[in-house]
């Protein structure tokens, strides 16, 4: 019982902070989406299922949400495919395995501002981009392209940008997993004939099954909640073909003053945040319980 206490003793300052910092601003986020605050007018009374009732029923809405699913489906396919890839090349690599690792990495730790303008600046659509210059020189183009001002290839270097800086996190979630796969199975299967493809898909994959699902929760979770990314980089421009949920709910915040719709967005995110995990978990279930 005394022991007890003392553990209760030194996680209560903890909890304190997950009170402050986490339980209280969602709680406080769930009432404003019941109400009409904003910071234009003192005025803030409950205005019941309002706001819902207008998201639900905002074409506004269902674009951003569509483009949202579109940049976080492929991002996360592309994101995890090469971080697997990625964590099996240098796995197999025992000659600068920490080196490559490391440059990888780099990507992750650059915050998410500077790659943002680095990708901007490189996709300049002028003779002095980066991207154009090179393909001008290689004489792959012989006129500029818009990347910038042409909505799907704006898109398009938005999610390519995500995959690019979202690669080290998934390579290093799958290193982690391919460590603990036991090198006995390996030699096993090379013994009776399996080739490396029978041994990627029977031993190598069945057993970080897991390491995958959890990757996959925390890299969708992630990119649809991404905001500052690709707010920096495109602003959810042009014409709003890169405006994805995180941008339509700060703008409703920050631009329009509406607080308690800017509320009612997040409160839909986190859900669909909740139904994505719970998507995962269903679909992998035998694999994640294996």
């Amino acid at each position: 019982m005394i022991k007890k206490k003392i553990y209760l003793f030194f996680i209560f300052p903890a909890l304190i902070f997950v009170l402050l910092l986490t339980i209280y601003p969602s709680i406080y986020a769930i009432f404003l989406s019941f109400t009409n605050k904003s910071l234009v007018t003192p005025e803030c009374s409950l205005v019941g299922f309002k706001n819902y009732r207008e998201l639900f029923t905002s074409s506004e809405f269902w674009r951003s949400l569509k483009i949202t699913l579109i940049y976080v489906l492929i991002t996360i396919f592309f994101q995890l495919t090469l971080g697997l890839f990625l964590a099996l090349i240098t796995e197999k690599s025992r000659f600068g395995r920490k080196l490559v690792r490391t440059i990888v990495l780099l990507s992750w730790v650059i915050p998410e501002v500077i790659v943002a303008l680095t990708f901007k600046w490189m996709f300049i659509g002028d003779k002095y981009g980066l991207v154009n210059t090179f393909l001008h020189q290689t004489g792959v183009i012989r006129q500029s392209i818009k990347w910038l001002s042409q909505g799907n290839l704006t898109l398009a270097v938005a999610i390519g940008m995500t995959v690019w800086r979202g690669a080290a996190f998934s390579m290093i979630m799958q290193a982690a997993g391919l460590q603990s796969v036991p090198d006995v199975l390996y030699e096993a299967a090379e013994i009776d004939g399996a080739n490396y493809f029978q041994k990627l898909y029977r031993i190598t994959l069945p057993l970080i099954s897991s390491t995958i699902l959890i990757n996959l929760i925390i890299i969708t979770i992630a990119t649809f909640n991404v905001m500052s990314l690709v707010y920096a980089f495109s602003g959810g421009g042009p014409f709003r073909t890169t405006e994805i949920i995180s941008i339509y709910m700060y703008k409703a915040a920050f631009k329009f003053f509406r607080f308690g719709f800017a509320s009612s967005i997040s409160i839909v995110m986190f859900f669909l945040n909740i139904i994505f995990a719970a998507t995962y978990i269903k679909i992998t279930k035998k694999e994640f319980i294996a």
